[in-house]
């Protein structure tokens, strides 16, 4: 499924859940704090662009940057291989705010999986 922490009630990525190991075009991170995996971004190449597919920090460990820092770092690394980055979210997510204020802008309202964004 493609989608963003509004329509998951917990991720998959998560913890002991993490992948152990990853296709070509496949890239994960997770973000710790005081040794406890809390969050985890996931993003998987789709033809010539790449698709963020999971984004996930606990609930109780919200606002406090970590989405960001995720999003940024994988962002980064991803620069060098000059492919569009984009996201699909939920019309009702709050972690829209997140995603614009890193570059994401909405390109296509209400598609089959949620408002489309494109990292500009």
């Amino acid at each position: 499924m493609i989608g963003t922490p509004s329509q998951y009630t917990k991720s998959k990525l998560v913890g002991l859940n993490s992948p152990t190991s990853l296709k070509k075009g496949e890239y994960f991170a997770n973000i710790s704090e005081d040794g406890k995996i809390v969050g985890s971004l996931y993003i998987e190449r789709y033809n010539e662009l790449f698709v963020i597919r999971d984004l996930f920090v606990l609930p109780e460990y919200r606002g406090r940057g970590l989405g960001r820092s995720l999003l940024v770092e994988v962002i980064e690394a991803l620069k060098p291989k000059k492919r569009d980055v984009i996201l699909y979210v939920d019309p009702e997510n709050s972690a829209k705010s997140l995603y614009e204020s890193v570059g994401f802008k909405l390109i296509k309202k209400n598609t089959h999986f949620g408002d489309k964004y494109l990292l500009a």
